[in-house]
């Protein structure tokens, strides 16, 4: 499959064959960014907002270790499948509605939380916010594929990702505070407050797409996505490479402060603080695609990048102290999330909404596969050995094999791909 397709050009594909994106005024095009890059952090703000605070909450509701991990798995498994379904049809009905029905759930969601009674509600309205994150996270993906100018694409996608990044930052820093001082109704009560606002914004100026006059009949068209996803050789290149940073970036970073407080000795205080600043070099790595796609082209950016994080895994077990180790936490952070932005801003290249709605749905449903299951994977090879260091030496393996089919032994020694990195290079309207 990597031996016929580049990372920067589709061969299974026209060139240039791309989503028909509507004349949208510099007005409505800002509004169109600036409320989906809003949304972006929502989605990071309710994502993990139980995480900081799972000791309270199963003191809370006198749960076990296990049950309470429902209420981060609720999120996860719903999310997953959520994304699978607005993938498919984000392309036919358009960004709007899957974003605007995102942010009503996700309001929902905090509303139910507030007013949670029992643990079963919680992991309920944890369900809610998993089928509105990933509605907003499909909905805004395609609302800037369609809707962007092609120069400014992975410029957009980064702005969306690292705005997902900002929410996981904040609330990693603001609810272990501002619960046990609130509380959790009042907590969850304003942000459902806040979501509410952003939800009437969205419906006042969140633009409409138009499809194409040439699109594919639907029914056609959903005969035909199972060839699609099948043939898609590109869209699969792609897949592993978010697969290799945003799936195993979650993955392991689920598991980051057992590490460090099994070998490190490091307090819980010490590894949030760590954990914070790794969200923050993944927001900074996925702002750092459309800046270095000036310089390099994106299958070297990919590649390269999936490389460092590879070797930034399979270096951990040989930290000497904390402080080498945290270093290299922190470069697997920013190079698991560099790629993000040239991965969707390269998914644009067929002219049938199906086709492209296949290819979102394929990429994120994938490294969402791989945040769910690879935290179980970790636990389970760290119960068989005792140690963290086979998973990491596991996990930078499986991400070593990624860059190589990524790399330029599987697409040609010294191809160069200019033509996303002149479109970033050149003027943005």
């Amino acid at each position: 499959m990597a031996s016929s397709s580049s990372l920067a050009s589709s061969s299974d594909s026209p060139a240039g064959a791309a989503p028909t994106a509507p004349a949208l005024s510099a007005r409505a095009y800002g509004w169109m960014l600036a409320l989906t890059i809003v949304a972006g952090v929502e989605v990071g703000l309710l994502l993990l907002d139980i995480s900081p605070i799972l000791p309270l909450v199963r003191q809370q509701y006198a749960v076990s270790y296990v049950a309470a991990g429902w209420a981060i798995s609720a999120t996860i498994v719903s999310h997953t499948l959520t994304v699978a379904l607005a993938g498919f049809i984000a392309g036919r009905i358009g960004p709007r509605v899957i974003v605007l029905a995102g942010m009503m759930v996700l309001a929902a969601s905090a509303v139910v939380r507030a007013l949670a009674s029992s643990f079963s509600v919680l992991v309920a309205s944890r369900a809610l916010t998993g089928i509105g994150t990933g509605c907003v996270i499909i909905g805004g993906i395609t609302a800037i594929t369609l809707l962007s100018p092609p120069v400014r694409r992975v410029r957009d996608q980064g702005y969306f990702g690292a705005a997902q990044q900002l929410g996981v930052m904040l609330t990693l820093l603001v609810v272990p505070v501002a619960i046990p001082v609130l509380g959790g109704r009042a907590y969850w009560g304003l942000l459902a407050a806040e979501l509410t606002l952003v939800l009437a914004l969205c419906l006042v100026r969140y633009p409409a797409w138009r499809q194409p006059a040439h699109r594919q009949p639907r029914s056609a068209a959903t005969r035909a996505w199972p060839g699609l996803l099948l043939r898609d050789g590109y869209g699969w290149l792609l897949s592993l490479a978010n697969m290799a940073g945003y799936g195993v970036f979650v993955g392991v970073t689920a598991w980051t402060a057992s590490f460090f407080v099994e070998r490190f000795h490091t307090s819980p205080h010490q590894t949030a603080l760590l954990t914070a600043a790794a969200t923050l070099f993944a927001c900074i790595g996925r702002l750092a695609a459309s800046p270095l796609l000036r310089v390099v082209s994106a299958h070297w950016l990919i590649s390269g990048f999936v490389t460092l994080t590879a070797a930034s895994l399979l270096a951990v077990p040989f930290a000497p102290t904390r402080e080498a180790a945290a270093a290299l936490f922190l470069g697997f952070a920013l190079g698991s999330s560099v790629p993000f932005g040239a991965v969707f801003g390269s998914v644009a290249d067929r002219l049938q909404p199906a086709g492209l709605s296949v290819r979102i749905m394929l990429i994120t449903f994938n490294s969402n596969l791989v945040a769910l299951f690879l935290p179980v994977v970790i636990g389970f090879v760290v119960s068989l050995t005792g140690s963290f260091s086979a998973s990491f030496w596991l996990t930078g393996a499986l991400v070593g094999i990624v860059a190589f089919v990524l790399g330029p032994s599987s697409v040609g020694r010294g191809q160069r791909e200019v033509g996303l990195a002149a479109a970033e290079a050149g003027s943005v309207r």
